[in-house]
C-alpha cells in the first residue's frame, strides 16, 4: 500500500545524505509507524540507488527504479502502488523539463547523463510522500542544490514521482530535521531519519471490547480509549506536556518496565526522556477491566508488548493510575 504522510498519515521520514554516499546509512531516529520496506534505511538506499543509476547513466537500473506505467495517484489511486506520475525539474523562470509520460523518462536520463549530470545526496528529508534537497552538478548547470518532493511505493521499492526545483547558484545543501550525529558534516556518510509519530497511537486492528456494565461518561469505556490513544499520539508526537495532561495532577504512573512516579510534572518528566529516546506506544487492546495492551518500541524497534492497569476518573476523565 502507497503511503501519504501529508494527507492520511502521520509517519514521515527524513533523509540527509553526503557526498560520500557509499558509506553506510546512519539512521539518527527510527519509527515503527512506517510500513516495511520505508524505513529511512530503506528509503535512503533507493534514493542512493537513484542517485548512483544515473551518474553511472545506467538506463535499465533507472527502469527497475521507477514505477511502471499504470493508474496512478491523480487518477485516484490511494490504495494501492501508484503507477508513473511524473519527473520534472522546473528552475526559477518556471520553465520545466523532464518526463510526464513514463516513456519520456529513460530518454530524459540519457539525455542528462550525455552532459554528465551526477546527483549527490546532501540533505534529502523524505515522507514516504517524500520532500528533498540534494546536491547535482552538470556541464550546463554546474553544481546546483535541487529542492521538491515526491512519492514512493513502499511494497514495490518504486518511485512513481520525483519534482524538483532548481535553486539559484549558491544556495547552501542543508536540512534541519533529522538528528545529527556529533561531527556529522554534510560530506560525511548517509543520514536517515523518520519524522514524528515515532508509533500509531492506536494499533491498525486494535478492536474495541463490549463492556458489561456502564459507567459514567467520563470514564465510559469509549471516553477512556479517547483518552488513552491521545496521551499515546501525544508521546508518539514528541509532546511530553500532552501526554503529562491526560494524567490527574496525583496520578501514579508506573511505566512499563519503569519505576513508579507520582504527580504531572514527574509524568511529563519522564515522558521528555522517553521522547529523547524516541520511544513509541500504540495501544493494542483494553479490557472491559481497562488492562491495556502497550505495544512499545523504541526508534522503530519494537520491544515488547505489556499489558497495564488503568483507572480513570469518572468526575474529571484524566487518567489516576497507569501500571
Amino acid at each position: 500500500m502507497r503511503l501519504s504522510v501529508v494527507l492520511a498519515l502521520a509517519a514521515t521520514a527524513l533523509v540527509a545524505a553526503g557526498a560520500h554516499a557509499e558509506t553506510a546509512t546512519v539512521v539518527t531516529r527510527g519509527s515503527a509507524a512506517l510500513p516495511v520496506r520505508c524505513s529511512p534505511a530503506d528509503v535512503a538506499g533507493l534514493l542512493q540507488s537513484f542517485a548512483d543509476a544515473e551518474a553511472r547513466g545506467d538506463v535499465a537500473a533507472l527502469d527497475r527504479l521507477f514505477a511502471p506505467p499504470g493508474p496512478n495517484e491523480r487518477q485516484g489511486v490511494t490504495r494501492a502502488e501508484s503507477g508513473f506520475v511524473e519527473y520534472s525539474v522546473t528552475d526559477r523562470s518556471g520553465r520545466t523539463v523532464g518526463a510526464l509520460d513514463r516513456s519520456q523518462l529513460l530518454p530524459y536520463f540519457a539525455s542528462r547523463h550525455a552532459l554528465h549530470e551526477f546527483p549527490d545526496l546532501s540533505a534529502w528529508p523524505f515522507r514516504v510522500t517524500i520532500n528533498y534537497v540534494l546536491r547535482a552538478s552538470a556541464d550546463d548547470l554546474g553544481e546546483r542544490v535541487l529542492a521538491g518532493k515526491g512519492e514512493i511505493n513502499c511494497a514495490s521499492g518504486t518511485i512513481p514521482l520525483l519534482q524538483i526545483d532548481l535553486e539559484p547558484p549558491g544556495t547552501p545543501s542543508t536540512q534541519s530535521q533529522c538528528p545529527e550525529p556529533s561531527g556529522w558534516t554534510a560530506d560525511g556518510p548517509l543520514l536517515a531519519c523518520a519524522m514524528r509519530p515515532s508509533a500509531w497511537a492506536v494499533a491498525p486492528g486494535f478492536k474495541a471490547a463490549k463492556p458489561k456494565r456502564s459507567l459514567p461518561a467520563r470514564c465510559a469505556y469509549d471516553a477512556a480509549v479517547s483518552r488513552i490513544s491521545d496521551a499515546f499520539g501525544a508521546l508518539d508526537d514528541g509532546h511530553a506536556a500532552g501526554f503529562a495532561g491526560a494524567f490527574a495532577a496525583r496520578a501514579v504512573f508506573r511505566p512499563p518496565g519503569g519505576t513508579a512516579v507520582r504527580g504531572r510534572a514527574a509524568i511529563r518528566r519522564y515522558a521528555a526522556r522517553a521522547i529523547a529516546r524516541v520511544a513509541g506506544w500504540t495501544l493494542t487492546k483494553l479490557t472491559p477491566a481497562y488492562r491495556a495492551g502497550v505495544e512499545v518500541s523504541e526508534n522503530g524497534r519494537i520491544i515488547g508488548e505489556p499489558t497495564v492497569r488503568i483507572s480513570v476518573s469518572c468526575r474529571s476523565g484524566l487518567v489516576t493510575s497507569f501500571r
